[in-house]
């Protein structure tokens, strides 16, 4: 009888298991399917360093922050010193100290407006001024660059004895005079006595003299506007308004 024929297939050892499984597995990142390992490779520097980049931590942006407001404090901090230093600059100008004067002071006709370490009768009456002008030491009063004499301020001795007075006359210097002497031209020389400039104002001969011939420019006319070109210190155009009466401007 025939016999019959088995083949056997030979069974896998357990090493050749083990080695089947290390080549069908899946190669892992950075691994060869041999197994070799390839993390020095440009690609993988970048991916790791994609994978360990953090996000900033709270601190340092807090740190950040406080950085950018001391800068500006800072700099606030010293715009703040240079304008106060500018503004001290400006107002040293003005900083002389005023004579103390007695209470209820007020200025009539314009007072006195700069701090003159000596003070006219208050209120302003011209007799009375004159009194005290003509007592008054001007060379001793100090912080003074130009000091004036009494014919700065006398008015009837400009309209009677000066240059000017044969010109002076008619009916209309009366009311030239009295105008004149209602303003107190102190008001008007303080600032040159305190600068020693004189280039604009002018003596009572003078003022009287234009006065003079301007009191009949706004004569019959109601409301009158006045202006004066140049008109240095202001005190003829103040008295040219003054003597065309009530309305002028």
């Amino acid at each position: 009888a025939a016999a019959a024929t088995t083949t056997t297939t030979p069974s896998a050892t357990t090493g050749d298991l083990s080695r089947a499984a290390m080549h069908s597995r899946t190669p892992k990142h950075g691994e060869t399917a041999c197994g070799d390992d390839v993390r020095s490779g440009t690609v993988f520097e970048q991916q790791g360093h994609a994978r360990n980049r953090r996000p900033a931590s709270p601190q340092k942006n807090a740190c950040s922050t406080c950085n950018v407001v001391l800068v500006g404090l800072f700099a606030a901090t010293v715009f703040l010193v240079y304008w106060a230093l500018v503004m001290q600059t400006r107002a040293e100008t003005y900083s002389r100290p005023r004579i103390p004067v007695s209470s209820g002071w007020k200025p009539a006709n314009g007072g006195t407006l700069l701090p003159l370490p000596v003070q006219p009768p208050s209120p302003y009456e011209y007799e009375a001024f004159m009194d005290w002008v003509r007592g008054t030491n001007w060379s001793a009063v100090q912080g003074l660059k130009w000091t004036p004499t009494v014919d700065e301020f006398d008015i009837e001795m400009a309209a009677n004895t000066g240059k000017f007075a044969p010109f002076l006359t008619g009916k209309d210097m009366a009311a030239v005079k009295t105008t004149m002497k209602s303003i107190n031209r102190l008001v008007f020389l303080e600032e040159s006595m305190f600068s020693g400039d004189l280039t604009t104002g002018s003596i009572p001969g003078t003022h009287l003299y234009i006065l003079h011939k301007l009191i009949s420019a706004a004569s019959g006319t109601s409301n009158p506007t006045l202006l004066d070109a140049g008109c240095g210190t202001g005190l003829v155009l103040l008295a040219w308004v003054l003597l065309a009466g009530e309305g002028s401007r």
